[in-house]
């Protein structure tokens, strides 16, 4: 039997600028996010040209050229250096 992986970039929520930009996804277009205890986990796909809010494309910029499939927003996540950070 194999196992497939998959990748996440794991980041702190302080990277979205309220709780409420999530709803920028408009989830017709973004079906592909759900939310979990301490955040959200937004799947991605390189073929994907949906448009995104600009407070995430330098994330999803920084996934894609990681070649990972998940950005997963949560309390604990990691800061990225030179990403916008806001006060909730």
């Amino acid at each position: 039997m194999s196992i497939e992986l998959e990748q996440a970039l794991v980041v702190s929520n302080g990277h979205i600028p309220h709780a409420e930009a999530m709803d920028d996804f408009h989830p017709v277009d973004h079906p592909r996010i759900s939310c979990h205890q301490q955040g959200w986990i937004v799947y991605l796909s390189s073929a994907d040209e949906r448009p995104c809010p600009t407070w995430f494309r330098p994330i999803m910029d920084i996934a894609v050229a990681g070649d990972v499939s998940f950005v997963v927003f949560d309390d604990a996540g990691q800061v990225l250096d030179g990403v916008s950070t806001f006060d909730w």
